[in-house]
C-alpha cells in the first residue's frame, strides 16, 4: 500500500535534475522504504551492480532504519541513482516480454517501481623653436622648455628619493615589494613617462597590502633575511612573535581571504567552500579556546547546511540567483520524519561537528528524537538560511556600475552569514571577543572596499589600525608611517590619474606642493631650491663707460638655493643664492625705449647670480627681498648706430611668490 501512496505524492513533484543536498534527498528518502531497497538488492547479479553501488544501497538502506548511526557507511546519490537506472533497465526489458506474452498487462508493483525509480534517479546528478621676429614664440618656448625639463628633473629627483627612501625603510620593502624590485630595476631616465607598467605596479601593491603583511608576518625571521631585518623598524622579528600570538591574528587572516576572494567576484557559495576547506580541522572541536577557531567553527557550521541548501533547480540565468533554496521552499520539509532525515544525513557528513553543532545524535533511533530537537535544528537552520537569502537577494541586485558603491555592504553580510552559524554561549564566545573580531574584520575589509574603488587614500590607515590591534598597543613609529602614507597617496593619485596632463598635476602636488613654503615657517631650518615669481624695482648701472645709474622695474622669475630659518613668530629669515632668471625676457628700462629683445636667447642671457636676504610672512608664500643681482645680456641697446649687449648691477628690492622646488635638507623639529 504504501509503494502506491508513494507513487501518488512523487507522480505530483515536478522533475528536476536535483543535486546531492540534504534538503532534497530527504524529501525523496522520506518517501521511499528498505523493502523497496531491498528488491533492487535481490535482483542482482541480473542488474549487474557494482561492488560499490551495492555497499551504498546497504548504506542507505542502514540510514532509513537508523538515521543516526555511527556506521552507517558511504551515503553517494549518484552511485544509488546509477544502481536505480539499472534495475529500471532491467524492469522495462522484463515488461516488454511480458507486453509480448500477456497482450499487454503486467504486474502492478512492476509499475509502481518503474514510475518510482526515474524519479529518483533524476537526482543524482620636451623641446622648443623659435622664430627670428617671433618675440611671442621666444618668450613661450623658453618659458615651455624650462618648465618641462625641470618637471622632469622634479620627478627623477622625486623618484630617486623614492627609492632612497623605500630602501632606509624595511616596511616600505614589506608593503610594496613589487614597487621597490621596479625602482632598484629600472632606469631612472625613463620613469617621466609613468606608463601602464608603473600604474599596474601600484595598484598591485596597494590592493595586497594585507597579503604583502601576513606573508611578512609568517615568513620572516632575522637569520632567513638579515639585510631586510637591519631596516626594520616595526614589523621586526621580536614584533612578529607578538602579533603572531594574538588571539586575533587568525581572524585578520580570514577576513583577508573574504576580501581578497570577493574582490576577485568569488561566488559566496565557492568562497565558503574555499575558506572551510583552508581553515576548517576536526582537531578544532576538541580546543574551540580561541576566538578566530570559534569563527572557524562557525563558519564550518554556514558551509556544512549551506552546500545541503543549495537551489539546484537553478532556473535563473544569474550568477548570484538562487543560489540558495528561499524560506518559502524550506516548507516542503513539513514533516517530523523529513527534518529527522535531513539532521541524520548532516550527521553522516561530520559526525563529531554534529553533535557540536546541533545536538548529540550518535546511535539515537529514529523513533528516540524529540520535538525540541527537531525545533533546535529549525531554528539553526532558518538563522543560517535568512542571512543566506539576504546575501543572496542585495548581491543579485549589484551590478558592475554600482558594485563599488555597495561593497563595503556586500562584504559585511559575508560576515554576518558566517556568524549566523554561531552556536557558542555568551559565555563561550563573550561580546567583547566578538567586538574585537568584527573591528578587526571592518578594517580588513575597507582595506579591500578602498581596493575595489582603487581609492587608497585610507589603506595605510587601516592596516594601521590592524596592526594596533594586533600588537595590542599604539607603537610610537610616526616617521616610518608619515613616509608610507606620503608614497602609498602620490601612488594612488598616479593609478587613478587618465592622461598625461593629470599626471603632471599629480607631479606637481606631490614633488613640489605649493603648500611646502609653510616648512620654511614651522620648521627651525631649511634648505632648498627655490623659485621665486614676481616684481621688482631698483637701480641699475651698465657696463658702459661713462653709464649712471638708472630706475628698472619689471617681473622676475629667479630661482636659486635658499637656507631659511625660522623666527619666532613663525615667519621666515632666507638668505637666497640666485643663479638664473627667466623674467629677464620681460624686463625693460623705462628710460631706454630703443631696447629689443635679440632673436636667440643662451644661458649665458639669463645667468644672473645674486644675493638677497628674503622674508616670508607667516602662513603666506609671500615674500619680501632685498639684495643685489647681476644683470644679464638680454636686451639689446642701439646707440649711435651701434648695436650694444650691456650686463649690469642691480640693486633691488622685490615682491615675490615663494615655490620651493626640491626640498634639499630640513629641520625634524619645529
Amino acid at each position: 500500500m504504501k509503494r502506491i501512496l508513494l507513487f501518488l505524492m512523487l507522480t505530483s513533484l515536478p522533475i528536476y535534475l536535483f543535486g546531492q543536498t540534504a534538503f532534497y534527498e530527504a524529501q525523496y528518502l522520506a518517501k521511499t522504504d528498505n523493502p523497496t531497497i531491498q528488491v533492487i538488492l535481490s535482483a542482482n547479479p541480473q542488474i549487474k551492480l557494482s561492488k560499490y553501488e551495492q555497499k551504498v544501497l546497504e548504506a542507505y538502506s542502514n540510514f532509513l532504519d537508523q538515521p543516526f548511526g555511527s556506521n552507517i557507511g558511504k551515503l553517494d546519490i549518484k552511485a544509488l541513482g546509477s544502481a536505480i537506472q539499472k534495475y529500471n533497465a532491467f524492469l522495462e526489458n522484463e515488461r516488454q516480454q511480458d507486453l509480448a506474452t500477456l497482450q499487454g498487462g503486467f504486474r502492478k508493483d512492476d509499475y509502481v517501481a518503474t514510475a518510482f525509480l526515474p524519479l529518483i534517479s533524476s537526482i543524482a546528478g620636451g623641446s622648443f623653436s623659435m622664430g627670428p621676429d617671433q618675440q611671442t614664440k621666444i618668450i613661450d618656448g623658453i618659458t615651455k622648455y624650462y618648465a618641462e625639463e625641470f618637471r622632469k628633473a622634479q620627478l627623477l629627483t622625486y623618484m630617486q628619493t623614492f627609492k632612497s627612501t623605500i630602501g632606509k625603510y624595511g616596511e616600505m620593502q614589506v608593503l610594496f615589494p613589487q614597487t621597490y624590485s621596479k625602482l632598484l630595476s629600472a632606469d631612472p631616465s625613463k620613469f617621466p613617462d609613468l606608463g601602464n607598467e608603473y600604474k599596474d605596479i601600484f595598484n598591485s601593491d596597494l590592493r595586497m597590502i594585507p597579503e604583502h603583511l601576513i606573508k611578512h608576518i609568517d615568513n620572516h625571521t632575522a637569520k632567513s633575511n638579515e639585510k631586510l631585518e637591519k631596516t626594520l623598524k616595526w614589523l621586526k622579528e621580536a614584533n612578529l612573535y607578538k602579533i603572531k600570538a594574538s588571539n586575533y591574528y587568525q581572524s585578520f587572516k580570514f577576513s583577508a581571504d573574504v576580501g581578497q576572494k570577493l574582490i576577485n567576484n568569488y561566488h559566496p557559495v565557492d568562497l565558503f567552500n574555499f575558506l572551510d576547506d583552508r581553515y576548517y580541522s576536526p582537531n578544532l572541536i576538541l580546543s574551540n579556546s580561541k576566538t578566530s577557531e570559534k569563527i572557524i567553527l562557525a563558519l564550518h557550521g554556514l558551509n556544512l547546511l549551506q552546500k545541503n541548501l543549495l537551489d539546484t533547480t537553478k532556473r535563473e540565468t544569474s550568477t548570484f540567483k538562487n543560489a540558495w533554496i528561499n524560506l518559502q521552499t524550506l516548507q516542503a520539509l513539513d514533516t517530523k520524519e523529513e527534518w529527522t532525515y535531513f539532521a541524520g544525513l548532516l550527521y553522516q557528513q561530520d559526525k563529531a561537528f554534529f553533535n557540536k553543532f546541533i545536538w548529540q545524535a550518535t546511535n539515537v533511533s529514529l523513533q528516540n528524537i524529540t520535538d525540541e530537537q527537531v525545533n533546535i535544528l529549525k531554528r539553526r537552520v532558518y538563522t543560517i538560511l535568512t542571512a543566506l537569502v539576504e546575501l543572496q537577494d542585495f548581491r543579485s541586485n549589484l551590478k558592475d556600475d554600482n558594485l563599488r558603491e555597495n561593497f563595503s555592504t556586500y562584504m559585511d553580510l559575508v560576515n554576518k552569514a558566517m556568524l549566523s552559524a554561531n552556536y557558542f554561549t555568551e559565555k563561550e564566545f563573550p561580546i567583547e571577543d566578538y567586538s574585537r573580531f568584527i573591528k578587526i574584520a571592518g578594517y580588513t575589509m575597507n582595506v579591500y572596499d578602498n581596493a575595489r574603488k582603487k581609492d587608497y587614500n585610507n589603506t595605510f590607515y587601516y592596516t594601521l589600525e590592524i596592526l594596533n590591534e594586533l600588537m595590542g598597543e599604539n607603537g610610537s613609529y610616526s616617521e616610518i608611517t608619515n613616509q608610507i602614507e606620503q608614497y602609498s597617496s602620490f601612488m594612488t593619485e598616479v593609478i587613478n590619474t587618465k592622461n598625461s596632463d593629470e599626471v603632471k598635476e599629480c607631479i606637481k602636488k606631490y614633488v613640489a606642493p605649493p603648500t611646502s613654503f609653510m616648512q620654511k615657517r614651522e620648521l627651525k631650518w631649511t634648505l632648498s631650491i627655490t623659485g621665486q615669481p614676481g616684481y621688482f624695482v631698483g637701480v641699475e648701472t651698465l657696463s658702459r663707460e661713462g653709464q649712471k645709474p638708472a630706475f628698472v622695474s619689471g617681473i622676475t622669475l629667479p630661482m636659486g638655493f635658499e637656507f631659511t630659518f625660522k623666527t619666532k613668530c613663525n615667519n621666515s629669515i632666507g638668505i637666497f643664492a640666485q643663479l638664473i632668471d627667466i623674467g629677464a625676457v620681460l624686463n625693460f628700462r623705462v628710460d631706454d625705449q630703443t631696447s629689443t629683445l635679440p632673436d636667440k636667447i643662451e644661458f649665458k642671457q639669463i645667468f644672473s647670480p645674486g644675493g638677497l636676504i628674503n622674508y616670508g610672512f607667516r602662513n603666506s608664500p609671500l615674500t619680501i627681498g632685498l639684495g643685489y643681482q647681476y644683470s644679464p645680456q638680454l636686451r639689446k641697446v642701439t646707440e649711435n648706430g651701434n648695436e650694444l649687449f650691456p650686463n649690469g648691477d642691480r640693486f633691488l628690492l622685490r615682491v615675490t611668490w615663494d615655490i620651493p622646488f626640491i626640498n634639499i635638507a630640513k629641520s625634524k623639529s619645529r
